[in-house]
């Protein structure tokens, strides 16, 4: 691995623009969706699709970048996600119909793919050791401040200008970036030159970005849904038949029958989906359970973000003391028990009490999110880093997808009876449920990665 002198906070800081402007964008249009209707006179199903259509692309197609960075070089793929990401940002403040604001979102959702696909390998592969780690929690600030923020700024932004401004804030942010970019040490970076099966990857991103659409029409109840999780599987099972045949795989599926990795990617669905529960639910709960205010929801809200930023430096500084895997398995163990807690959530409890669980489960996340990556990364090689960034981020935006259909799912099933709330609040409880049962599967599978990795010691 090639060292090089740029400082952990110099080097965070300028991939972390990229991850936070990624995250950013994920959310920060869903308070413009009112705006849009009245801008546009479009119908909400439409509308909505500004926000569906950026994070389709991007999870579906973050892979390929991660691919593509490996053998051309991981900041010539950041950079170029930072240009598009101005444009696309440029172009969609610039919309002059509902149609163009969609298209140029899923512009801007391949250049967040690019940012997020290469923004984690810039640190596993430019820093080492100590000053890695120290560069990992202060991405993992960058990584919580993203969805902390959306609301926050674009109802400041609202409030003051136009949903315009939405997307015309990212650009300064960019020029920003690209000048921290063109500061950065020159380096040689280690490429993949190993053949890639673009057939192969072109099956996959298809297949993804059909299981992410499915999930989105089961999460709204779309009567489409069969149809296009037909389709899913159809193009899912002409990849997994490409990717045996193939010498190369975009993929190599062997990966997963190994505990070390396998575990701690159970443990990154565990923290992506039930994060997108955790930032999902409580505004259900207190707007229309118990009738607070958006901005009050929103200072709540802030807790779980606010938990992840705070121990996502600390992990980052205990993980040379305990190493990676008991600081996992504190933090996912720390999530389990406040999901726990809040699936016994009820109409009488005091705010300070769920806002006390938020924090607990985000103090938890960022025990265990630092100290995870570090452990994935540290399995691959420098020339393997882009890749193993995308997988790792691929599959927590699956994660998210797939907990925050069956959240959804699980409370409109609840939400037809005739005490309407007494119904969403059972959801409500029966999605905490469904976060807290995945996050103990992946404790356990992480304990007994821990205890086996121990046994080998004694035994060695």
């Amino acid at each position: 691995m090639t060292v090089v002198k740029d400082t952990p906070f110099k080097l965070a800081s300028i991939v972390g623009v990229g991850i936070f402007l990624s995250t950013l964008d994920s959310g920060i249009i869903n308070i413009a969706i009112p705006s849009l209707l009245k801008a546009f006179g479009t119908p909400i199903s439409t509308a909505i699709w500004t926000v569906t259509l950026y994070t389709l692309v991007l999870s579906a197609s973050i892979l390929l970048f991660g691919r593509l960075a490996d053998r051309l070089g991981r900041l010539k793929i950041y950079v170029i996600g930072l240009l598009l990401f101005a444009t696309s940002s440029l172009l969609c403040g610039a919309a002059t119909s509902i149609s163009l604001l969609i298209a140029f979102r899923a512009l801007q959702g391949l250049s967040a793919a690019m940012m997020q696909a290469t923004s984690m390998a810039l640190i596993t592969t430019r820093l080492d050791g100590a000053d890695k780690a120290k560069a990992m929690g202060i991405f993992g600030v960058f990584i919580g401040l993203g969805p902390m923020m959306g609301p926050v700024v674009g109802g400041f932004i609202l409030s003051l200008l136009n949903w315009r401004w939405i997307f015309w804030l990212n650009i300064p942010i960019c020029l920003l970036g690209l000048y921290g970019c063109s500061k950065l040490t020159k380096v040689k970076e280690e490429l993949h030159k190993i053949p890639m099966h673009y057939f192969n990857l072109v099956l996959l991103v298809l297949s993804l970005f059909s299981l992410l659409l499915t999930m989105n029409y089961l999460s709204n109840r779309n009567t489409n849904a069969t149809i296009v999780l037909s389709i899913a599987v159809g193009l899912l099972a002409c990849y997994l038949f490409a990717e045996l045949k193939a010498k190369h795989p975009v993929i190599d599926l062997s990966l997963f029958k190994k505990l070390n990795f396998t575990a701690p990617m159970i443990g990154i669905i565990a923290f992506g989906g039930a994060t997108a529960v955790a930032f999902m639910l409580p505004p259900l709960y207190f707007e229309q359970l118990r009738g607070f205010a958006a901005w009050q929801v929103g200072l709540i809200s802030l807790s779980a973000p606010l938990g992840i930023i705070f121990s996502a430096r600390l992990s980052a500084k205990l993980v040379a003391i305990t190493g990676t895997l008991p600081l996992m398995l504190t933090g996912i163990g720390l999530m389990s028990l406040a999901l726990l807690a809040l699936t016994q959530i009820q109409l009488t409890w005091p705010v300070y009490w769920i806002f006390i669980l938020l924090l607990c489960y985000g103090l938890g996340g960022g025990l265990f999110q630092t100290p995870c990556y570090l452990n994935i990364t540290a399995q691959f090689a420098a020339n393997r880093q882009a890749f193993i960034s995308a997988l790792i981020r691929m599959i927590q935006n699956l994660a998210i997808a797939f907990e925050s259909a069956g959240a959804a799912m699980l409370i409109s099933f609840q939400s037809h009876g005739h005490k309407a709330s007494l119904d969403l609040l059972t959801g409500i409880q029966h999605a905490w449920w469904l976060a807290v049962t995945i996050a103990f599967i992946a404790a356990l599978i992480l304990t007994r990665n821990f205890l086996s990795g121990r046994n080998s010691h004694a035994n060695a």
